[in-house]
């Protein structure tokens, strides 16, 4: 779906352990908030937050192309592993109810 050279990742520290990643698509830009915590070799991101684009924009695809731009971003830190737990949603699908964590090995 996307190149490696087409996504542009800001990293901003919103809190001590809160961060905002900016992440600039051909097809528009995302906002990724939550929790982070860097484990030996896992970088994990918790109660996180996504907005910016419609429902479905991604697709799995356009996931799984941002967490392999993410793993290079995040190379020099020694990560090899991303996992990603979404806070409780409010609307949506199963509102009450988090969604599965993500996993995104290199």
């Amino acid at each position: 779906m996307f190149e490696p050279s087409e996504i542009f990742i800001d990293i901003d520290e919103a809190d001590d352990h809160t961060v905002i990643l900016r992440i600039t698509l051909p097809i528009g830009t995302i906002d990724l908030m939550g929790e982070v915590l860097i484990v030996g070799d896992e970088f994990h991101l918790n109660q996180a937050h996504i907005g910016g684009l419609t429902a479905g924009a991604l697709r799995l695809e356009g996931l799984l192309d941002i967490a392999r731009k993410l793993l290079e971003e995040l190379e020099d830190l020694g990560v090899s592993r991303i996992y990603i737990q979404g806070a409780t949603r409010t609307t949506g699908r199963n509102p009450g109810r988090p969604p599965k964590r993500l996993r995104y090995p290199r």
